[in-house]
């Protein structure tokens, strides 16, 4: 919740990153550290 809290701030303040957009995707990786490793590659 961290992570999608400062990246929506971020995205709200165009003093920041001006005519940029960050985004963030979530995956469940039930605890499993091939697919977590998967996710950040991706």
């Amino acid at each position: 919740m961290a992570l999608k809290f400062a990246i929506e701030e971020i995205n709200r303040r165009a003093d920041i990153l001006p005519n940029i957009t960050l985004g963030y995707m979530v995956y469940n990786t039930r605890g499993i550290e091939r697919e977590s490793m998967r996710g950040v590659m991706s």
